[in-house]
Parts: structure tokens; C-alpha cells; sequence
């Protein structure tokens, strides 16, 4: 990020693990598109803003137990025989605080609790300063991750000549042997322009198999029946004579790919909203409400996140929507529709509908969107627990009457994977309730 300016990534993405993206199991939506390209470079969004709001949870945890103090509804009980006090976190707070009785007998004192909120609260402040300059995209009206891409077909901002744009094309999955009798499955380019020389000779001289294991044994047969094939992204025309056109063998330079804003649209960009780290009208935060605004309309759109059954996880347009990691991986976080976000955007939503410092229109819309939403969800929970045929695995097969599923379908509303699950999906009782607080 911007010197002074904190930034953070998840770790564990493997460029080199055969999909369609590396995928990004730590921050738990796995196979949500992130860079094209894992490396150092990557800033995620929604990892810095749960490390925000930790830090506001810290502050306020410091500030309730010091006013409980104040007020003697916390009182310090005596320290066991031989117990020792465990030391302050940061070190020097803490320091100085020995004449406060909280502090002689295990508890933080007043003092070093003053100074844990000012601690945390000036962290929060940092981590939302780094939310402004490194992830808020102009082009989109939306916050987005960062890292090394290319522009993508269908990105908002996208160049509109092919050249200039990278495009989702196909590899045929194959068995490569080398001369010790090893075997190795790769994927070799079925697509592919009779002009890409570098390609053509490529394919004529070992069918696509790499050096190490150049005698190319048979393709893999799809359990349906013919070819098995795997999607496969393929860089801007303008990069493919470098042989930079697909992101398991591109290097950064040149025609390659570049550092910058990563343009997908969905539950990532959403994460200030749905973690309400934004503060409409309040001191020093000019752009939140606007910011705000931005994602409501983001939120709104049928055409992006906006669905009949509650609001997908990547926007329609995205070159990655309900696109398969693999052959046989089915698209996870690419669309489909989750209660544990769904949750948040309501319990967001509400928060804002009755914002004390937000406009009357922004109050107004949250509202609205708030309504819509939770009817959508009630609609589609309900409807798959009394209704199963709309279950996926419902159809001609018993068990699944009252089911609540792990996901549902953005356009059927059917219930998908794990069933029954009543784990984050059982928040529908909340959202019933109209009970939001965690």
C-alpha cells in the first residue's frame, strides 16, 4: 500500500494448483475471483476490514470494562495465592498503573484501559485510512481488492477493444509422460489462433506437454463423454506474442500483466457496508455517506448483485460468474446465494435505516432495501423447507422435506450442496425475528 498506509493479504493462494484461479480457502470464500496472478503484491479488502472492525471491538471492549469500573460494576477480586499478574499487552502500558487497585489484583486498571482504547481506536482509524487509499475504485463506485491482473471482459471499467482485455477460453485436460515412464496430467490450449506461432509450434512439437514430460499419452474423457475440458483465462491479444497469454506461465512486464485495481463486484466489494465500517455524516468522514450510496446502488442492481432470492455473491457481469474452478469443482462462491452475508446485509441495512447522523435518503433507501431483501430470503428458505422439489437433490428423492440447504441458486432459489444444514442457514430465525446483534 501507500507509505503509512496498512494493508493486508491472505495467505495460501497457489498459483500453480491446476484451477481456474488460485483460490483463497483462508479468508472462507474460496473460490471468490481475486488476482490472476497470487503473489506478494495482493491487498485484500475484506481481510483488512475484519482486522478493522476487530480493532473498533477492541476499543469498545476497553471502554465498556473501564465505565463498568468507574461505575463499581466490575470489582476487582482477590488474587489467588501465588498467581502472577499477566503482563500488560504492548509493554508500556500499563506502566506507571501499580497504585491503581484493579491493577494489584490481575485486572487491567483504569489507566492502562484508557490507554487500550486510544490504542485500538487509533489502529481502527489507521486500517480505514488504508480502506480509502488502497481499495476505493472511482471507476466502479465500489471498494475492490488489489493485485496483478489484467482487464477483464465484462470488468466495469474495462477497455473495450479484445485486444486490450483478457477473455475466458479452453484447455483440454490431458496425461503427459516423460522418458523414465512417468506420467503428469496438464492442461494444453484447445482454443487457440493459427497467427499465436509460439502456440502452433508448441502443439506440433509435443501437443501442448511441457518439456519435463514431452510425449503427450491420451486426453481425459469428461464423465458425460468426450473431452474433458477446463476453463482457462487467456491474456489480451495484445500480450499473446510475448507468450503472456495465460496466467499459469505470464510474467509481469512488458505486454504482461500489471498491478492495479482487481474489478470484480460482489460480496468482497461490500464488506465496508456489511461490517458498518462506515459512519455516515460524522466527523471526518466526509465520503462515507456517498460511499455508502454507492454500494446500495451496487446492492440494488439485478444486473450485478440484486437477485430474487437474496443477493448473489459475484455480480452477473463478472467473466467468472458460475464458472467452474475445475472439471467437476461446480462454481462455489460465484453467484450463488449465502445466509451468513445475507445476514449481514440485513443486520447493516437496519443499522442505517435508522442511522442518527445519515440523510433522510440514504435512511429511507437502506430502509426499502432492507424490506425487499428479507422478504426475498423469507421467500426462498421457507419456500425450499415447505416446498422440496425445489431443493436440487428434492426432485423424485425423500429426505429432504424441511431442509435448509448451505447455499441457494440466485436464479431458481434452489437449495444447494449440504443439506441439512442447519448451521449459518439456521439464521433465518433471526432474520424471522428481526434480531441482529453479535
Amino acid at each position: 500500500g501507500e507509505q503509512g498506509v496498512r494493508t493486508f493479504r491472505w495467505r495460501g493462494r497457489d498459483p500453480t494448483e491446476g484451477k481456474l484461479m488460485g483460490t483463497t480457502f483462508a479468508s472462507g470464500l474460496d473460490d471468490y475471483p481475486r488476482a490472476l496472478f497470487p503473489g506478494e503484491d495482493e491487498e485484500h479488502l475484506d481481510l483488512l476490514c475484519w482486522l478493522a472492525l476487530g480493532a473498533g471491538k477492541l476499543a469498545r471492549t476497553a471502554r465498556v470494562l473501564r465505565e463498568r469500573q468507574e461505575a463499581r460494576l466490575l470489582l476487582p477480586q482477590a488474587q489467588a495465592p501465588g498467581a502472577a499478574r499477566a503482563p500488560s499487552p504492548g509493554g508500556a502500558i500499563g506502566s506507571g498503573a501499580a497504585a491503581d487497585p484493579a491493577s494489584s489484583s490481575g485486572h487491567f486498571g483504569a489507566a492502562e484501559l484508557v490507554a487500550l482504547e486510544a490504542r485500538y481506536t487509533a489502529l481502527a482509524g489507521d486500517l480505514l485510512l488504508g480502506l480509502e487509499a488502497t481499495h476505493w475504485s472511482e471507476e466502479d463506485g465500489a471498494y475492490v481488492d488489489t493485485g496483478t491482473s489484467w482487464p477483464m471482459q465484462g470488468s466495469p471499467s474495462s477497455p473495450t477493444s479484445p485486444h486490450q482485455v483478457a477473455s475466458l477460453g479452453k484447455d483440454v485436460v490431458v496425461s503427459c509422460g516423460a522418458p523414465n515412464g512417468e506420467s503428469k496430467i496438464v492442461h494444453v490450449p484447445y482454443d487457440y489462433e493459427p497467427s499465436d506461432v509460439a502456440r502452433a509450434q508448441d502443439r506440433e512439437l509435443r501437443q501442448g506437454c511441457p518439456e519435463s514430460h514431452p510425449k503427450m499419452n491420451w486426453p481425459l474423457a469428461a464423465p458425460g463423454g468426450g473431452l474433458m475440458l477446463q476453463a482457462a483465462v487467456v491474456g489480451p491479444k495484445s500480450a499473446r506474442q510475448t507468450g503472456n497469454n495465460r496466467p499459469r506461465s505470464a510474467k509481469q512486464g512488458g505486454s504482461g500483466p500489471t498491478h492495479g485495481k482487481v474489478r470484480h463486484l460482489g460480496y468482497v466489494s461490500l464488506f465496508p457496508l456489511l461490517l458498518t465500517l462506515l459512519e455516515p455524516g460524522a466527523p471526518g468522514r466526509p465520503r462515507d455517506e456517498a460511499r455508502l450510496e454507492s454500494l446500495l446502488r451496487l446492492m440494488r442492481d439485478p444486473e450485478k448483485v440484486w437477485s430474487p432470492h437474496g443477493l448473489r455473491s459475484l455480480s452477473k457481469a463478472d467473466l467468472f460468474y458460475a464458472q467452474e474452478n475445475a472439471p467437476g469443482d461446480a462454481p462455489y462462491w460465484r453467484g450463488s446465494v449465502w445466509m451468513p452475508v445475507n445476514f449481514l446485509a440485513l443486520r447493516a441495512l437496519s443499522h442505517y435505516a435508522k442511522h442518527p447522523t445519515a440523510s433522510r435518503e440514504l435512511q429511507g433507501l437502506a430502509n426499502e432495501t432492507y424490506a425487499q431483501l428479507r422478504a426475498n430470503l423469507l421467500a426462498t428458505v421457507l419456500g425450499g423447507w415447505e416446498n422440496p422439489s425445489r431443493g436440487k437433490e428434492g426432485q423424485g428423492e425423500g429426505g429432504t422435506e424441511g431442509s435448509l440447504w448451505e447455499h441457494y441458486d440466485d436464479k431458481t432459489g434452489r437449495g444447494l450442496r449440504s443439506h441439512p444444514f442447519t448451521g449459518w442457514t439456521a439464521l433465518i430465525l433471526n432474520i424471522m425475528a428481526e434480531q441482529y446483534s453479535i
